[in-house]
């Protein structure tokens, strides 16, 4: 659910140009969540595998960090 609600929140708030916002707080939220979700599946497995959530959980945590990054400094120079 919360990833679904950070989705819809990160395309349509900027696509719109309404509430922006509100897309580096998704973002940073979504970071939070997918990195404590790695987490979690650290505490299973640290292989380093195709197989492996976590390593995809990491992976979309950078990205998410990078869009959050971006985004911040975007809505703060207004």
């Amino acid at each position: 659910m919360l990833e679904k609600m950070g989705a819809v929140l990160l395309t349509m708030a900027m696509a719109t140009r309404r509430m922006s916002v509100l897309t580096p707080w998704a973002a940073t939220v979504l970071t939070i969540e997918i990195f404590a979700l790695g987490a979690l599946y650290a505490s299973y497995s640290l292989k380093l595998s195709v197989e492996n959530p976590m390593d995809w959980a990491v992976a979309m945590g950078v990205m998410a960090g990078a869009v959050a990054w971006g985004r911040w400094g975007r809505t703060s120079g207004r």
